[in-house]
């Protein structure tokens, strides 16, 4: 079918996975210490072990989608009627809802703690068993479901052997996490991860950091507020570190999507970064021979959802931006997309507009559009 709208930042969260999803797939010695669906006091958790990973399905259901307006919205669109999101009938009915022809859909698996604390052999297994079922959701129903891998917390020999099978499954992407202070993302550390991705031409893609911890250790309701509000500019250094940290340049075939980060704030930080880059005289032309918005206009991607600035400044970067919906969360825009992209690039030249909402997508995940 033709596609006329991709949205290029979707996911499929453990609430809405299948409860047999690791079990049934896991080998005989790995099925006990594998994530499962368990029933207690009238709730349904995931599990591992002894350890709690969160709610499932109904539970998850019935706790969080009406606590927010877009909650509200989504149940009376009917959202709630089974785990839609892993039925890819339902999904599809969604989507066609929403007027969008295909998803690239982010995974559950950097949302569980656990995963950075269990032995490296069940964390390949568990990712393994994922893609697999992803890579079977997006077979079910070609050209409409595309999806990222994901591969295990920091074991380099385990991350780029789940690289590989990756690949060989079709997938598109892959999902990593790299927000931490004492490795970041431009840490050299790193490099065999950049080098397996351009390898198998997977894109890395980092999202925004998830905001339940933060939420919960605050206290302040004024804290919570403003770090809702700003932590997708938080992925400025997240960008500006790749770049200066020369990860682009020692692999110049890598490309890297920042997840949620919006657009709006992006050519200012870029015009900012060649400012200082020219300023520095020589010293930080080491760190990087060009200006570093070159970099990002060659290898570097930013999604958004309901960005009012961004779409205006898009022509200054036009391939790099990419609309997604968010479906299924509740800082989405699920079943509104139609709506929104009318605000907010109603007024753009239509060529810029079908750029962020199709024709970039496509290209960077190479689909059969």
């Amino acid at each position: 079918m033709p596609h006329d709208i991709i949205s290029a930042d979707c996911h499929l969260d453990p609430e809405y996975l299948p409860p047999e999803v690791f079990v049934e797939r896991a080998p005989s010695a790995m099925k006990d210490r594998v994530p499962r669906v368990v029933e207690k006091d009238g709730a349904s958790y995931w599990m591992a072990g002894d350890q709690t990973l969160g709610l499932w399905g109904p539970t998850y259901l019935k706790q969080n989608l009406a606590r927010t307006r877009r909650g509200q919205a989504m149940l009376a669109a009917g959202f709630a009627e089974g785990l839609r999101p892993s039925d890819p009938d339902k999904r599809i009915e969604d989507m066609e809802r929403d007027g969008v022809d295909a998803e690239l859909i982010y995974g559950p698996l950097r949302r569980w703690k656990y995963m950075a604390t269990v032995e490296p052999d069940l964390a390949q297994v568990v990712c393994s068993l994922y893609n697999e079922f992803m890579a079977e959701l997006c077979a079910s129903r070609p050209g409409r479901f595309y999806a990222l891998a994901a591969v295990p917390p920091d074991d380099l020999e385990a991350i780029v052997s789940e690289i590989a099978h990756a690949a060989e499954l079709g997938l598109s992407g892959l999902e990593v996490s790299l927000h931490d202070p004492d490795r970041p993302a431009w840490d050299s550390y790193w490099d065999p991860l950049w080098e397996a991705a351009a390898r198998h031409r997977l894109p890395v893609h980092i999202h925004i950091p998830a905001a339940r911890d933060r939420i919960a250790a605050s206290t302040s309701l004024a804290d919570r507020a403003a770090w809702m509000s700003s932590m997708p500019m938080n992925m400025g250094y997240t960008v500006a570190s790749i770049i200066f940290g020369g990860v682009l340049d020692r692999h110049p075939q890598a490309q890297v999507v920042m997840a949620e980060s919006g657009t709006g704030w992006i050519p200012y930080l870029l015009a900012r970064m060649d400012y200082e880059w020219e300023d520095s005289y020589d010293e930080w032309k080491n760190l990087t021979p060009n200006p570093p918005s070159e970099a990002f206009r060659r290898q570097v991607y930013a999604t958004f959802q309901e960005d009012v600035a961004g779409p205006q400044l898009a022509s200054m970067y036009p391939d790099n931006f990419l609309w997604g919906s968010d479906y299924p969360h509740l800082d989405g825009v699920w079943p509104d997309s139609a709506a929104i992209l009318e605000k907010t690039m109603g007024s753009l030249d239509p060529a810029l507009k079908r750029k962020m909402t199709r024709d970039n997508a496509a290209a960077l995940y190479r689909m059969n559009v």
